[in-house]
């Protein structure tokens, strides 16, 4: 294309006439001659895919496709460029004919005056110019209305996920424990704690370990506030809380009208802890299907709500808690082994509190102030020989346990002394067949244990382990250690 002039094309089974409209018309335009429509419909087809040439003017009568026959077919292939016929026998009929088959953009007669060609063939040129611009701009304009779509879809899910969240967390708030302010003195626990918070740094999964009444939802909020996600919130749900039949949509959420009852769109935990900690309390309750779709999710990190068919992306750290013993739930068939391995990349082991004796007495001395403050008492001494009976007692319920009764004995006691009904903590005998002929399974399996991590000093694998000694899978072995409580481990806490 010469530079700064407009493309034009002629068509014209004469030479003559292209050769005189070429020499008249070159100086104004950049203009491609034809003696051949079927020539020039292939130079279109090849030469035009950015729509360059402007304007298109034909002569109407040719041997091998007529003008308007010509037009047709160009506007098959681009219906943009506007047409202008030349005729020597003008007629209102064909006038009529080539504006409804092509839509031509005006018709001049032959021979043609200079004058009145050159407006032609400007005004077309001007109409095509404004066709391109208009369809620009609403190009433009539709890209704008997609892109304020797609804001207002976006901040429509800020304000959902946001609400969903602030909901979540004033539900939340009363029982918030302050995770940082863990009371312990107990040395072999405060190792736990100093490698938890190296740990949490990590984005890695965890699996606490612990009985009932540990602390594991504490420890969950310790390494949530201690790791790089603390801005954003710690998500829970407990596995052994909610109904099966709820816990899907309680994960995933839900659309409106995905099942009867649905009436609104329902943000799932899952979707709100996105930036945040995923916290699953009692894993070891949740039913082989959901650990399959679990394990999807953290496999490709993205859902679907139920009823929905939007992919979903969440980005959390994965906690998960549970009181039992997973690795024998594996062997039973009643959690997923791939699962497990999934979760229990690092695994914490929380002591039970009749591990933890020396933290009986500061833990005693916490709840007594915290419910003396709820309760407007006066409690302000706790006996020593309080402190001795807390010390001696199993706490099957752990710490759980302990702050019910302590804060049941701050609301009995008569003076500003804490008073300990014995009958509270009164350690219950162990049931024995034929009248204590036979210890319990458990103290005969803590016996037989022990005395084979006491033969193989303290090895549990190999040919001279303990596990090969007792005839059993070493990591059976382990779990069996760890629900016995037994301070044997490869590391503290950790394993």
């Amino acid at each position: 294309m010469e530079q700064g002039k407009e493309k034009i094309l002629y068509v014209d089974d004469e030479n003559e006439n292209l050769m005189t409209f070429k020499l008249v018309f070159r100086e104004f335009y950049d203009i491609q001659t034809f003696n051949s429509p079927k020539d020039a419909l292939s130079f279109i087809r090849k030469n035009n895919p950015d729509n360059d040439i402007k304007v298109i003017i034909s002569d109407q009568r040719m041997p091998e496709l007529n003008g308007i026959q010509f037009l047709e077919k160009v506007k098959l292939i681009n219906s943009d460029i506007p047409a202008i016929i030349l005729t020597g026998y003008g007629s209102k009929e064909l006038l009529e004919e080539a504006i409804n088959s092509v839509h031509i953009h005006s018709f001049a007669d032959k021979p043609w005056k200079f004058e009145d060609l050159k407006n032609k063939v400007d005004n077309a040129i001007n109409h095509f110019n404004l066709i391109a611009e208009n369809k620009k701009l609403l190009r433009v304009l539709k890209n704008k209305n997609e892109e304020l779509g797609k804001a207002i879809e976006e901040i429509k899910q800020l304000k959902e996920q946001t609400d969903a969240e602030n909901k979540y967390l004033r539900e939340e708030l009363s029982e918030v424990p302050t995770a940082m302010g863990i009371i312990t003195k107990d040395k072999a626990f405060q190792k736990i704690l100093s490698s938890t918070k190296k740990l949490a740094k990590a984005d890695s999964n965890v699996l606490i370990y612990g009985e009932t009444g540990t602390g594991k939802e504490l420890i969950a909020r310790f390494i949530h506030e201690s790791s790089t996600r603390n801005k954003k919130p710690l998500i829970k749900i407990n596995c052994a809380a909610i109904p099966s039949n709820l816990m899907e949509s309680e994960m995933f959420g839900y659309e409106k009208g995905a099942f009867t009852g649905a009436v609104a769109t329902k943000i799932g935990r899952f979707e709100l802890a996105n930036g945040g900690t995923l916290f699953l309390d009692e894993i070891g309750e949740m039913p082989l299907d959901l650990q399959s779709k679990l394990l999807r999710v953290l496999q490709e990190n993205e859902f679907e709500r139920l009823g929905g068919i939007k992919t979903i992306q969440s980005d959390f750290r994965l906690i998960t808690a549970t009181n039992r013993d997973l690795e024998e739930l594996v062997e039973k068939g009643a959690f997923r082994e791939d699962l497990f391995y999934r979760l229990n990349v690092i695994p914490i082991k929380l002591p039970s509190l009749r591990e933890r004796k020396s933290d009986i007495s500061v833990l005693a001395e916490y709840f007594a102030r915290k419910y003396s403050i709820k309760n407007s008492s006066e409690i302000i001494k706790i006996p020593a020989s309080v402190i001795e009976k807390l010390e001696s007692y199993d706490w099957p319920g752990n710490i759980r346990e302990m702050e019910n009764i302590i804060e049941r004995a701050v609301i009995t006691s008569s003076s500003d002394t804490l008073e300990i009904n014995t009958s509270w903590i009164k350690n219950k005998k162990k049931k024995s067949v034929a009248n204590g002929i036979f210890p319990s399974l458990e103290e005969s399996e803590r016996t037989l244990i022990v005395k084979a991590l006491d033969q193989t000093g303290g090895i549990i694998h190999g040919k001279n382990g303990a596990a090969a000694l007792l005839k059993i899978n070493p990591s059976t072995l382990r779990s069996r250690i760890q629900k016995l409580g037994l301070n044997i481990t490869r590391t503290v806490g950790l394993h």
